[in-house]
């Protein structure tokens, strides 16, 4: 099956983050740290599906609603507000990334309802692509700006479950974006497999 690689590949990279959150290893990491972090892997992701040529092409094989679906998990938002409102993240910061990861997720649940390789369908994955790239970036830079070192914020960011975040899941949203960029910029290469039409 061709998702089968890639399913994989994922399980190994959440894997690794699992034990490094059951380690505790970003304990001693400052916030820019962090953010650096997603960004590496984030770019580490993109650089192997660029490199490795079977990954590439399995999941260039793909329907595009595969690389929305992962967005789902931005549901997880309405946590961070809940830390918000308990006073472990600052407002600043859970209530804007919390709210937009939220909103992101929602519209990625319409988006798999749709055709994207073609018509009103690819142009509004345009536009969520756009919006929900600016929405990883911005959460960044609130984190730098209002996560203080030694808070209780960063602290919940280098144990489970929220080590994820760093370690797997801002940096596979952020490699799926900078992917669908590719794809929309690329053209469409094979029939859409997996996912029927609607």
């Amino acid at each position: 099956m061709p998702i089968l690689t890639p399913l994989r590949a994922l399980l190994l990279w959440l894997f690794c983050a699992l034990v490094a959150g059951r380690l505790a290893t970003l304990a001693d990491w400052p916030v820019l740290a962090h953010v650096l972090l997603v960004l590496l892997l984030g770019v580490a992701a993109l650089s192997i599906y660029r490199r490795a040529a079977g990954l590439k092409r399995q999941i260039d094989g793909l329907d595009l609603r595969w690389l929305v679906a992962p967005h789902l998990l931005r549901f997880a938002g309405i946590y961070f507000v809940q830390l918000g409102y308990r006073g472990i993240w600052p407002e600043p910061l859970a209530f804007p990334a919390g709210a937009g990861g939220a909103v992101t997720a929602a519209f990625a649940v319409a988006l798999l309802f749709l055709r994207l390789d073609s018509g009103p369908g690819r142009r509004l994955l345009t536009i969520w692509n756009v919006v929900g790239l600016v929405d990883i970036l911005l959460t960044l830079v609130n984190l730098v700006r209002w996560l203080p070192e030694g808070s209780n914020g960063l602290q919940a960011l280098t144990t489970l479950p929220l080590s994820l975040w760093p370690t797997f899941l801002a940096p596979l949203l952020l490699a799926t974006h900078l992917i669908i960029f590719m794809r929309l910029g690329g053209g469409r290469k094979g029939p859409p497999e997996i996912l029927p039409s609607p």
